[in-house]
């Protein structure tokens, strides 16, 4: 058995104890709600039951706070001592000598939860309101009335299918909210560690591998080790860890995996430079047209980005003047009414990630620790996200809502000529070999790239290597040109990279590469946005990972973007 195996069975084990004890306590809660909310219901009418308005108050909530304390103390108590000193004994937190950061950070996490734990009555109240139905249903099928109903409601059949509903719905509240506490208490020990003893630690997703066990999780690698404070790509969501609720739902309910951690040598990173140094915006919020073409909405909507820039200590990137002409041009009109295609709204919520909403009018630029951390980034979100404003606006593609899409347009003819060309597997032999074929070679990138990433995470281990070697690094190991990644840093070239990889996905509708969900690839409509987007950062910014591995799509998606600028006059 490998050490990940024989660890996942031992965090898993005590994992289970937690929550099956909880899960008793949140059966009989559960139970007791269900039942007093299905007594009262209104049956006086059987063809249009009433329930009641509010579900009946729980204490889950405090069960639910106690177990991330138990859960959380725990593993992070586990964590430090498996360092240390090898196995806890102990199945619950009391006796575990509380830190008041600690307490505070459970708490928080607990607190930042609370509307996805709040849900459960939800669900508690749905899965009432179903087995009612089911019972009202048979009645009126078979001819009889409100007395069968409540005869069958006292029928230990009946109070038996609640109990059993009860009791599924809390074990897995249970088991995912343990799941969740313990991973959170696990990154607390790595950080006592580290202010303690000075040990960093690097982490690696451990999935059971099995049935029951998602493909997102599974695809995860256990040979590939990040920090403790970076985010794993799970299925297109950023997780820090199994459980990590943005993930969503479809990543975490019920998720079984753990985490495995290995001690990294590394120097404490710098701290980020003072607020003096911090260059200031070029263009001011108030910015007037400046004659060439470019429209005072895109002045002021890219002054006003670059106002929140200043504020995240990010630099503000020259934008190239042909890409905001593009954006300047009208939006051709829709046949749905209305105010639309805006790019006036500048908004920054970090739950919903980045994107552009041409309803809305909105774009909405989230996460400044990541673009902070690289050198390109500032730029290339702005080239994607407006990108994406720019084939709403002019319908080169747009969602079949609006209705006015063309389905003869030059751009949905070159999709559809890359897809046969093997980015995407169709029905014929000859489209699914050259897809095979095209996935291979990817697959082999994307190794290559991963074993790089932890080569140079060994370069840097063994021989203290610094950061600004990184791009000399990747591009003798990946055989790209010299001096093409100069100017990068490591997350730029990660970003690089995602940007082919989640270019292979949109092509090929998730047959390969990644980036984004499959449910969100799974849409021609998003699929081609992406592709659009990513095209748009190609010609802008440039993208010599994407260019190297694949130059012929790479100059395809360029040459798409020259043809719309000349089309355009630019």
């Amino acid at each position: 058995m490998s050490p990940a195996d024989k660890r996942y069975l031992d965090v898993n084990k005590r994992r289970d104890k937690i929550s099956r004890r909880y899960a008793r306590e949140l059966t009989e809660e559960i139970y007791k709600a269900n039942l007093k909310y299905i007594k009262g219901a209104d049956l006086s009418n059987l063809e249009n039951v009433i329930y009641p308005i509010n579900y009946p108050s729980t204490d889950v909530e405090k069960l639910v706070e106690d177990l991330y304390f138990d859960a959380g103390y725990l593993f992070s108590d586990q964590f430090v001592k498996d360092f240390a000193q090898g196995k806890f004994k102990s199945d619950l937190s009391e006796g575990i000598p509380k830190v008041q950061w600690k307490t505070e950070a459970i708490g928080k996490y607990f607190r930042s939860n609370l509307n996805q734990i709040k849900t459960i009555s939800l669900t508690s109240e749905i899965g009432a309101q179903r087995l009612l139905n089911s019972v009202v249903y048979d009645a009126i099928q078979d001819g009889k009335g409100i007395r069968a109903v409540t005869d069958a409601l006292k029928n230990d059949k009946f109070l038996r299918n609640l109990k059993r509903t009860s009791r599924f719905q809390a074990e897995r509240i249970a088991r995912t909210e343990t799941l969740s506490a313990a991973s959170y208490g696990e990154y607390l020990g790595s950080q006592e560690l580290f202010q303690k003893y000075g040990v960093t630690m690097g982490k690696y997703w451990i999935a059971k591998k099995d049935s029951r066990t998602r493909n997102s999780h599974n695809e995860m690698k256990r040979s590939e080790t990040i920090g403790a404070e970076e985010d794993f790509e799970v299925g297109g969501a950023k997780m820090q860890f199994p459980g990590d609720r943005r993930g969503g739902p479809s990543q975490v309910i019920n998720c079984r995996c753990a985490l495995g951690w290995r001690r990294i040598e590394e120097e404490t990173p710098a701290p980020p430079p003072p607020q003096a140094n911090i260059p200031t915006p070029i263009i001011p919020e108030d910015v007037k047209p400046t004659g060439f073409g470019v429209s005072e909405e895109v002045n002021n909507s890219l002054g006003k980005l670059f106002k929140w820039y200043k504020s995240k200590r990010i630099k503000v990137p020259d934008i190239d003047e042909r890409f905001k002409k593009l954006l300047s041009i009208a939006p051709k009109k829709s046949n749905r009414k209305g105010n639309l295609f805006g790019i006036n709204k500048i908004t920054h919520d970090s739950k919903k990630g980045s994107y552009y909403s041409p309803i809305e009018n909105t774009v909405n630029i989230a996460d400044p620790d990541r673009i902070r951390r690289t050198n390109r980034g500032n730029a290339r979100i702005i080239y994607h996200e407006y990108g994406h404003a720019i084939h709403e606006r002019q319908n080169i593609i747009r969602h079949r809502s609006f209705n006015d899409a063309d389905p003869n347009s030059n751009f949905l003819k070159l999709f559809s000529k890359l897809e046969s060309k093997g980015y995407k597997s169709g029905l014929s032999r000859a489209e699914r070999e050259a897809f095979i074929k095209r996935k291979k070679y990817f697959d082999e990138v994307e190794d290559k790239f991963k074993e790089t990433r932890v080569y140079w995470r060994r370069e840097q281990l063994l021989r203290n290597t610094p950061d600004s070697k990184v791009g000399e690094f990747f591009e003798e190991r990946m055989g790209l040109k010299k001096g093409s990644l100069k100017g990068m840093n490591k997350e730029d070239i990660v970003e690089a990279f995602g940007g082919y990889a989640d270019t292979m996905q949109a092509l090929s509708g998730d047959g390969m590469g990644y980036g984004h969900s499959r449910a969100y690839m799974m849409k021609d409509i998003n699929r081609q946005a992406e592709f659009f987007a990513h095209s748009m950062e190609n010609r802008f910014l440039g993208n010599p990972i994407f260019e190297h591995f694949d130059k012929s799509l790479y100059d395809e998606m360029v040459k798409m973007v020259d043809e719309i600028l000349e089309e355009n006059g630019i």
